[in-house]
């Protein structure tokens, strides 16, 4: 079975369209189709989209204390 985005676009493209609209979700409206149609095409050509970055690697025991020091809590 074929990916209904794949069908419309390059890999190529599908990942500029990533990187200038900065999320799937947003790709899925672009071409007015389903958000799992836009993560299984990603999947199909081994790119990862996922934008939520791992928090552990942004935030670090200075920042937090510095946090907590202005906000109280």
């Amino acid at each position: 079975m074929t990916n209904k985005l794949l069908s419309m676009v390059t890999p190529e493209q599908l990942i500029q369209d990533f990187q200038d609209l900065g999320s799937a979700g947003k790709i899925a409206r672009k071409y007015a189709i389903n958000i799992a149609t836009v993560y299984t095409a990603f999947d199909i050509i081994g790119y990862n989209c996922r934008v939520n970055p791992d928090v552990a690697s942004m935030v670090s025991k200075d920042i937090l204390s510095e946090a907590y020091a202005r906000l109280g809590s």
